[in-house]
C-alpha cells in the first residue's frame, strides 16, 4: 500500500515537471520566435504530454484499483485479528478442557480405588460377620449350659434344704433326749439312790453332748453352704440376665439342656470340715485370689521379663492343659490362646499385655486344686461301704461344678509368714456324722450332696463369705448368751465329767489388699460340771 502511494506521488511530480518544462518552453519560444522547428518540436511533446496524461489516467485508475484493494485487504486484516483473538480463547478452552480431564482421570482413578477399599472392607464385614454369628451361637451355646447348670443347682438346694429338715429333726430329737436324761440324773442325784443309773446316764449324757455338738456343727455347715449356694444362684441368674437373657428363656432352655462342662472362674473360697473320731473342728479358709504380678512373676521362669510359648505352655491350668490334648492339633491350641495376650505378635507376653486382659490371665494360670480336692475325698470315701456310689456321685457333680480347693496337705505361706491348710473331705464328714442316725444310703446322699455344696460355695463373692462367718459367729454367741441365761441358777448339781463346745470366732485380715476374711476355728474350752446345760447350744 506504501509502495503505490509513493509510485502515485513520483507520477503527479513528473507530470508538473513536464507540464512546466512545456509551459517554459512555450515561453521561451514566443519571446525568441521559435521556429517552426521548436513548434513541431512542441507538438511533438504536446503529444508525449497527452500519452503522459494517459498514462496518468490509467495510472490513477491503478490507483483506484490499489485503494479499493487495500480497503479489501484492511477488512480481511480486522477479520484475521478477530479470528485471531477467537482462536486465543478457544486455546484456553482447551487448556482448562485438558485440567479439567485430568483431573476428571484423577477422580475416577480415585473412585476406583475407593471402590476396591470398600469392597474389601465389605468382605472383611462379611467374615467378621459370620464369625460374630459364630460366637453368637458358642455364646448362646455357653448360656444353655449355664441355665442347665442353674436348675441342676437349684436341684441340690432342694436336695440339701431336704437334708437340712431332716437333720435339725433328728437334732432336736436328740436334744429331747439329752434333756429328759439329765432331767432324771437331777432327780436322782436329789434322791441320792441308784448310783448304777446315774453311772449310765452320766455316760449317755456324754455320748449325746458328743453326738449333739457334732450335729450342730453339720447343721451350721449346711446352712453357710445352702447361703453360699443361694449367692452362687444368684450370681448365674445375674450373668443370665445381663447377657439378655429373660426368665421365661431360662426355664425353656433349662428344661430341656443337660449337664457341660464349665470353666471355673473368680476367687478360690472353700468352706471345709475335717473329722477325726468324736471330736469335729468346723473350720472355714478364704483362699486369696493372687495377683497379676504374681502369678507372671511364677511363670517367667527365666526371669526375662516376659513369658514365651513354651514357658505358656508349661504353666498353664491343668485342666485347661487336658482340654489341649484333647483336640485335633495342641500345639496349635495353645498358640492361639497365646495370641489372645500378645498384641503385638512379639512371640512373648510382656507384664503390661498381661495386665491388661489380667482376669483372662489369672484364670489361665490359676493353680487348680479340683483334682487334688477329688482324690483326696475318693481317699477318705472309698474305705465305706457307699464309697464307690459316692466317688460316681461326686465325679459327676465336679464335672458340672468345678471347683478350686487347697489340698488337705498342703500348705502355703502367705506375705505375714501365716500358713492356712484345708481339708478335701467335707463330704465324708458329713456322711460319716450322719450315718450314725440316717443309715449308710442316706449318709452316701448327704455326702454326695454337701459336695455339690461345696463346689458351689467355692465360687461366692468375698462380700458374702465374710457375711456368712460374721452372722455364724454372731448366732453362736447369742446361743450362748440366752442359753446361759435361761441356765442360770436353775441347777445346783452338775455331771461328772467334762464337754467341749466349738466357739467360732471372725479374724480380720487387715494386711489383706482385697480386704479379704480369715475365720478360724481358734479355741476350745472345758466347761465345769455346773455349766453342763450349755450343751444344749
Amino acid at each position: 500500500m506504501s509502495a503505490a502511494k509513493v509510485s502515485l506521488v513520483i507520477a503527479m511530480v513528473a507530470l508538473l515537471a513536464a507540464v512546466a518544462f512545456f509551459y517554459q518552453r512555450m515561453d521561451r519560444s514566443r519571446s525568441s520566435a521559435a521556429s517552426s522547428q521548436d513548434i513541431a518540436k512542441g507538438i511533438d511533446e504536446i503529444g508525449k504530454g497527452l500519452a503522459l496524461q494517459q498514462q496518468i489516467s490509467l495510472l490513477k485508475t491503478t490507483l483506484g484499483k490499489v485503494a479499493t484493494e487495500n480497503a479489501r485487504l484492511k477488512q480481511a486484516i480486522s477479520e484475521l485479528k478477530l479470528r485471531k483473538e477467537e482462536l486465543m480463547v478457544c486455546n484456553a478452552n482447551l487448556i482448562k478442557a485438558r485440567k479439567n480431564r485430568a483431573r476428571c482421570d484423577k477422580w475416577a482413578t480415585d473412585v476406583d480405588d475407593e471402590k476396591l477399599r470398600k469392597s474389601e472392607a465389605l468382605k472383611k464385614t462379611r467374615l467378621e460377620l459370620q464369625d460374630e454369628k459364630q460366637k453368637s451361637s458358642e455364646l448362646q451355646t455357653q448360656v444353655s449350659k449355664i441355665t442347665s447348670k442353674l436348675s441342676e443347682t437349684k436341684a441340690a438346694l432342694a436336695e440339701i434344704e431336704k437334708q437340712k429338715q431332716v437333720s435339725v429333726s433328728t437334732f432336736r430329737q436328740e436334744k429331747d433326749k439329752y434333756i429328759s436324761l439329765k432331767k432324771e440324773l437331777s432327780n436322782l442325784k436329789a434322791q441320792d439312790s441308784n448310783k448304777p443309773r446315774q453311772e449310765e446316764i452320766e455316760g449317755l449324757i456324754k455320748d449325746l453332748n458328743k453326738d449333739l455338738k457334732q450335729k450342730s456343727a453339720v447343721i451350721q455347715e449346711l446352712t453357710k453352704q445352702k447361703r453360699a449356694s443361694d449367692e452362687m444362684l444368684r450370681r448365674l441368674e445375674g450373668k443370665l440376665l445381663a447377657a439378655g437373657v429373660s426368665p421365661s428363656d431360662i426355664e425353656k432352655v433349662a428344661a430341656r439342656e443337660g449337664f457341660s462342662e464349665a470353666r471355673s472362674t473368680g476367687t478360690s473360697e472353700t468352706p471345709s470340715t475335717t473329722s477325726s473320731g468324736q471330736d469335729a473342728t468346723t473350720t472355714s479358709t478364704l483362699v486369696p485370689r493372687k495377683s497379676t504380678s504374681v502369678i507372671f512373676a511364677m511363670v517367667d521362669d527365666d526371669k526375662d521379663g516376659s513369658i514365651d510359648i513354651d514357658e505358656f505352655t508349661k504353666h498353664i491350668r491343668p485342666s485347661l492343659a487336658l482340654r489341649a490334648q484333647a483336640s485335633a492339633d495342641p500345639k496349635k491350641w495353645f498358640l492361639k490362646r497365646f495370641k489372645i495376650f500378645d498384641k503385638d505378635e512379639s512371640g512373648k507376653i510382656t507384664k503390661e499385655e498381661a495386665k491388661q486382659q489380667k482376669d483372662l490371665f489369672r484364670e489361665i494360670f490359676q493353680s487348680s486344686t479340683r483334682k487334688r480336692f477329688t482324690s483326696n475325698s475318693t481317699q477318705t470315701t472309698t474305705s465305706t461301704e457307699a464309697g464307690g456310689m459316692l466317688g460316681s456321685y461326686r465325679s459327676k457333680l465336679f464335672r458340672n461344678f468345678p471347683v478350686n480347693m487347697q489340698d488337705k496337705n498342703s500348705t502355703r505361706t502367705d506375705e505375714g509368714g501365716k500358713k492356712s491348710s484345708s481339708s478335701s473331705s467335707a463330704g465324708n464328714f458329713l456322711g460319716g456324722l450322719f450315718s450314725s442316725f440316717l443309715g449308710v444310703a442316706a449318709a452316701a446322699t448327704v455326702r454326695a450332696v454337701a459336695v455339690a455344696a461345696v463346689a458351689e460355695a467355692s465360687a461366692a463373692e468375698d462380700g458374702s463369705r465374710r457375711l456368712n462367718a460374721d452372722s455364724l459367729s454372731s448366732s453362736t454367741s447369742s446361743r450362748m448368751l440366752r442359753l446361759r441365761n435361761r441356765t442360770k441358777g436353775s441347777l445346783s448339781t452338775g455331771v461328772e465329767g467334762s464337754a467341749s463346745l466349738n466357739t467360732t470366732s471372725t479374724l480380720r485380715d487387715s494386711a489383706g489388699m482385697q480386704g479379704s476374711s480369715l475365720l478360724n476355728v481358734t479355741r476350745r474350752k472345758r466347761f465345769s460340771s455346773t455349766e453342763g446345760s450349755r450343751l444344749n447350744a
